[in-house]
């Protein structure tokens, strides 16, 4: 039985004029509609308290108003309450649904610290501020939408919000401020709106460690100290041609996996690049060079590999623009880092799924399938990017790469059932190693398609043969069926053997 029925129900009606401390054990406030401000802490810690009723006119929320309300689980706040204050809903562990009304304008910090049982948020486009820690450690938040109008995102405003997997900051947000996102694990995809972002403060995006790629806006023109310490999986960085951003210290320190970045000629200040410590995948890749320089000369006249850098404003027009030479030692197929066009898209922020189709349309298949420096390809960068706009370009690579050469076999069911496997959604969900799993399916489903043709194609070879001879040496050939053309040809002894050697299985 739902613990609301199982205990005894007290109404409050506050009407704003009581002198008397409110009881703690009450479960339903109504607020009377002459009521303007709730006073800072009147119902705090009324941990019996389930549902709240507030009503239009109301203009003020005062501080721990509701704080420690453990037992709440929605709050709807009213158009005409233009600012909730600090530590207004902390704590309230059962709260699961806020909605907000156009007319907020600000939330205050510490509003709704650890309410861990709210998923969705949805902040309205009056709001402009978003103060400090004002949703820190919401742990079940998953989604957040914020919109044009929001000017400021307060520092550790989503700290440790640990189930929040992607986020858009607005075109009107001038700064983020530090630890903002710090301790997101699973977020993913972060998308800047082009417009007036400024500043991001320090180690806003500190231990992020399901980031897998990032584009920044070109209007930023500062970032704080550490800003991606510890985003372990972090692998492409786009800075967008035109930025001239001043980048404090250890900016990618610990960023382990990051391998496609690239310093764009308009940025003056180098100096947050030079400190990569920790970078085990970007130092392999760039050796004994200068870092600096290396990140610099990368895409020495290879216009192509930058055109795929710069993914968020490439067009497919400008990549048929391009001539694609392919020398035979293949020098042209790769950057200073040894990555591929494939490669550069594949880490890429921008999951264009447009270009990568391009690059299939004009280079052979085995660029797909090389190496960079790292020892890594295409794909097994795509296999570890968690962003579910990675599994199209996981099927189409497994498409173009497998599924697509088995037309020159001409068997249509095989193919079908290949292709099937492979556009299954559902198969490339979740992390790596289920991907991985996956794709060993999806391999060796092929594979075994091989040695059945093999094994299909001998058979004909050994009947051809078969035929020949007994065509030679008797006339009663014409009265012979398949079975007998087996027995004849010895297949039925040579085939077993042949399945067993292609296999792998044999005793020799």
């Amino acid at each position: 039985m739902p613990e609301r029925t199982m205990m005894h129900k007290r109404e409050y009606l506050f009407n704003g004029q009581s002198k008397s401390e409110v009881p703690r054990d009450i479960t339903d406030v109504a607020v009377d509609d002459s009521v303007e401000k709730i006073a800072d802490g009147l119902f705090f810690q009324c941990e019996r308290l389930v549902a709240v009723d507030l009503l239009e006119g109301l203009r003020i929320i005062g501080a721990f108003a509701f704080g420690r309300c453990t037992s709440l689980t929605s709050i709807s706040i009213p158009s005409t309450v233009e600012e909730i204050s600090e530590d207004t809903f902390c704590y309230c562990k059962s709260l699961t649904t806020v909605h907000l009304e156009n007319g907020l304008q600000s939330i205050g910090k510490r509003a709704f610290e650890s309410c861990t049982s709210l998923t969705l948020l949805s902040i309205p486009s009056t709001v402009e501020n978003i103060d400090r820690s004002a949703f820190r450690s919401c742990t079940s938040l998953k989604t957040v939408e914020m919109r044009e109008g929001l000017k400021l995102i307060g520092s550790h405003s989503f700290y440790e919000c640990k189930a929040l997997t992607g986020i858009s900051v607005p075109s009107t947000v001038w700064k983020i401020g530090a630890h903002a996102f710090a301790k997101c694990k699973s977020l993913v995809d972060v998308q800047f709106q082009d417009g007036g972002l400024k500043n991001i403060g320090q180690m806003t995006f500190h231990l992020c460690s399901s980031l897998f790629a990032i584009s920044l806006p070109k209007s930023l023109e500062s970032t704080g100290n550490a800003l991606f310490l510890d985003c372990s999986t972090l692998l492409g960085v786009e800075f967008p041609l035109g930025i001239n951003v001043k980048m404090e210290n250890h900016t990618f320190a610990s960023c382990s996996a990051l391998v496609n970045i690239f310093i764009p000629p308009s940025i003056d200040d180098e100096e947050g690049f030079g400190k990569c410590t920790n970078c085990f995948a970007l130092d392999r890749m760039i050796g004994n060079q200068d870092t600096t320089e290396a990140l610099k000369t990368r895409f020495d006249n290879r216009p192509i590999h930058e055109a795929c850098y710069y993914a968020s404003r490439t067009t497919v027009y400008d990549m048929a623009a391009i001539p694609v030479s392919i020398s035979e030692d293949g020098d042209t197929v790769v950057d200073s880092l040894g990555m591929s066009p494939f490669h550069i898209v594949a880490t890429s922020a921008n999951q264009r799924g447009d270009l990568l189709e391009t690059l299939f349309d004009r280079y052979p298949l085995e660029v797909a399938s090389r190496k960079d420096k790292n020892g890594k390809t295409m794909m097994d960068y795509l296999l570890i990017n968690r962003s579910p706009k990675a599994i199209p370009l996981i099927q189409m690579v497994l498409q173009r790469t497998l599924v697509d050469p088995m037309s020159t076999w001409g068997l249509t069911d095989w193919k079908l059932n290949l292709s099937s496997m492979v556009m299954e959604s559902d198969v490339w969900q979740g992390h790596a190693g289920i991907r991985r799993q996956s794709l060993k399916r999806v391999q060796n489903t092929l594979e075994l398609f091989r040695r059945m043709e093999k094994t299909s194609l001998l058979e004909l070879a050994i009947w051809k043969m078969a035929v020949g001879r007994i065509c030679e040496m008797s006339t009663q050939s014409a009265s012979m069926d398949r079975e007998g053309y087996r027995i004849v040809g010895g297949a039925d002894v040579i085939i077993p053997q042949v399945i067993r050697f292609v296999a792998g299985t044999s005793s020799a």
